[in-house]
């Protein structure tokens, strides 16, 4: 699990269900999400802290048996929970979503690999931070990255967005519709084992689905962020398509 934490590409997807709901009006309203699904897992959830030392965030991982989801661009639902009272139903996606690719290769590169809800933009001028709230509203989303070009004006703007291939382009040609916006795109995530050159190349990483907890040890934390105690929990619960649920707990102040 632990190449996922640093992995700047999994974003956090907490609360944005209430975007995923709603008409697309081909422009302005809420862009619609692919539907939520439960599958059946091949291990317990795992939950760790950020290896930074002064992170505060928490990475869930559950491992699924195949490639469904994430050739579905599909998310599932899974339970936060916390000692502080949190308790939310959050979208938990698929690490990569899959899209085929002609020619007749073999696995993997019968494959476009992608952020399931990730895209960007490339600006001919800095953002104001109400401008950036704007395009957030705009698709749905969260900013996630930000890089300031060092030989021209503007920058790179990553968003978070709606989990879904649909949602995803639709993101992406609001944003290329703005004018400071210069290339609009969606975010590829090719794995390792496409862009090694060693033979054999390593192995593709599981099938997984991951999801980004911010915490907080302060009394009100805001927007998605969950409140702990310094000494409390944070717990997952995934409950599988047979309803059969399987949790885990990350607990504060052991060492």
């Amino acid at each position: 699990m632990t190449s996922w934490l640093a992995m700047p590409g999994i974003a956090l997807l907490a609360n944005l269900a209430a975007c995923a709901t709603g008409p697309s009006d081909g422009g302005t309203g809420p862009i619609t999400g692919s539907a939520p699904r439960q599958v059946m897992l091949r291990s317990d959830p795992s939950i760790e802290r950020h290896p930074n030392p002064d992170s505060t965030l928490l990475v869930a991982v559950v491992g699924v048996f195949d490639s469904t989801l994430h050739r579905a661009w599909q998310p599932s639902q899974i339970l936060v929970e916390s000692d502080r009272g949190a308790h939310r139903v959050d979208l938990i996606a698929p690490t990569y979503c899959l899209l085929p690719e002609g020619g007749g290769l073999p696995f993997p590169r019968d494959f476009t690999w992608w952020s399931c809800y990730g895209t960007g933009i490339n600006t001919d001028r800095l953002l104001t931070p109400s401008r950036v709230r704007e395009i957030e509203t705009l698709i749905g989303g969260r900013l996630s990255e930000f890089l300031a070009f060092q030989t021209m004006p503007g920058g790179f703007y990553g968003f978070s967005g709606v989990i879904g291939e649909a949602a995803t382009a639709e993101a992406q040609r609001r944003l290329s519709t703005l004018s400071e916006v210069t290339a609009a795109y969606r975010i590829e995530q090719t794995p390792f084992c496409i862009l090694s050159d060693v033979v054999p190349p390593p192995p593709c990483p599981p099938w997984e689905l991951a999801l980004r907890i911010p915490f907080s040890f302060g009394p009100t934390p805001g927007g998605d962020t969950v409140a702990v105690s310094p000494t409390g929990w944070v717990r997952v619960t995934y409950t599988q398509l047979n309803g059969v649920s399987r949790t885990a707990q990350y607990n504060f102040g052991i060492p």
